[in-house]
């Protein structure tokens, strides 16, 4: 437990730290009005709540916001998603807020971000289309991985921590270099990742058009050949404009 920072305790046994026995009740306990919208931020117990909460959820369909801090635990909360019939999106913003509560000025957080989850019910993505659309769809856990990846923190706080990554190299700068190239590409913008997806498009476009004039010149080459006169009389008629044209 700490009493200074009370928001980053967890329902999950820390043995880094104090630990308090608390009780504890489901959302499906409880006698609650349908909720338009659940938010939850139990620093990693979050499919816990989700179980805990299957019957309401099924009943209200509400829309979801988790935290997400790190992959261990967040991968059955999409799967959770998929059987509840839910549609994820992920979201990054700035852990600081100019428009605090308390109007407090003094920023402690840096640049540091939060990362957060919204899971929709499937039959009501189309009604909140506008603002998804803002939002980066997660599809699979390699996408929840990318999502992390733009969280400035998580490099050095949670994947330069871990066992893994003392195993391969020691100073935390170090582990933040290896991943340097593949979050310039991760942080492009909206519109920079729509420029580089269409540029795609017009390559694979482009390929498809030559291979087409290749099977066509393939074509016409064989037809040539067992029929010589015809492309003699189009040979001459194209010399005779060029001719005229100059």
């Amino acid at each position: 437990m700490n009493s200074e920072l009370p928001g980053t305790n967890s329902l999950i046994s820390d043995s880094g730290g104090n630990a308090e026995t608390v009780a504890l009740v489901t959302l499906d306990a409880i006698e609650l009005p349908r909720p338009a919208v659940i938010k939850i931020d139990v620093e990693g117990a979050e499919i816990k709540v989700l179980k805990g909460a299957a019957k309401l959820i099924s009943e209200s369909r509400p829309i979801i916001f988790c935290e997400v801090n790190c992959l261990a635990g967040y991968v059955d909360l999409i799967r959770f998603c998929r059987g509840a019939n839910y549609r994820s999106y992920g979201s990054i913003s700035q852990a600081f807020n100019r428009n605090n509560f308390k109007g407090e000025a003094n920023n402690i957080f840096g640049d540091a971000a939060e990362c957060m989850l919204v899971l929709v019910p499937m039959e009501k993505r189309e009604q909140h289309d506008g603002i998804l659309r803002t939002l980066t769809e997660i599809e699979s856990e390699d996408d929840l991985a990318l999502l992390l990846l733009r969280k400035p923190q998580y490099l050095s706080d949670v994947l330069a921590n871990s066992p893994a990554a003392a195993s391969w190299m020691t100073p935390a700068v170090c582990f933040d270099d290896e991943f340097e190239q593949a979050t310039e590409i991760i942080n492009l913008s909206s519109a920079e990742k729509e420029k580089v997806q269409q540029e795609n498009r017009d390559l694979r476009s482009e390929l498809s058009r030559m291979n087409a004039q290749l099977d066509q010149a393939n074509i016409d080459r064989d037809h040539a050949r067992r029929y010589p006169w015809k492309y003699l009389k189009v040979a001459y008629r194209l010399r005779r404009e060029k001719r005229k044209s100059s």
